[in-house]
């Protein structure tokens, strides 16, 4: 999952994780709302830098069917019935996913999730996917 600074941090991401794949969270009521906050920005900030650096590889994103062109555009495709079809080029990883998603919907397969995005940052993905389409 990842390296943390405290075991706090660490229990965050393991939780985020486990409900992921449907196991046990560890309990995390001995944290104080500040010590449970400061747990949660760390894990999230080192879960922000290991996708960014996976995003900033040629070729690797974190999302399924979006890879990172050579010119730092991404690319979405998606493959039906051993056919890899492209969708587009995007600005953003974030902007391919929607556009993934659009075409995944079209072809009963399994979506990108893109819970991590605030509404802002979706909404942003959305309209630029929309502009490209």
């Amino acid at each position: 999952i990842g390296t943390f600074g405290t075991a706090d941090a660490a229990a965050v991401a393991y939780n985020r994780e486990a409900a992921l794949h449907g196991q046990e969270p560890n309990s995390l009521e001995h944290l104080s709302d500040e010590e449970r906050e400061a747990a949660e920005a760390a894990e999230a900030a080192v879960a922000a830098a290991k996708a960014a650096r996976e995003a900033a590889k040629v070729g690797g994103t974190t999302y399924k069917g979006v890879r990172r062109t050579a010119a730092g555009n991404f690319r979405a495709e998606i493959s039906v019935n051993s056919k890899t079809t492209s969708i587009g080029t995007f600005g953003t990883a974030d902007a391919a996913a929607v556009a993934y998603n659009r075409e995944a919907a079209l072809h009963g397969q399994e979506p990108n999730s893109l819970e991590h995005l605030s509404d802002e940052e979706r909404e942003a993905a959305e309209a630029a996917e929309a502009a490209v389409a």
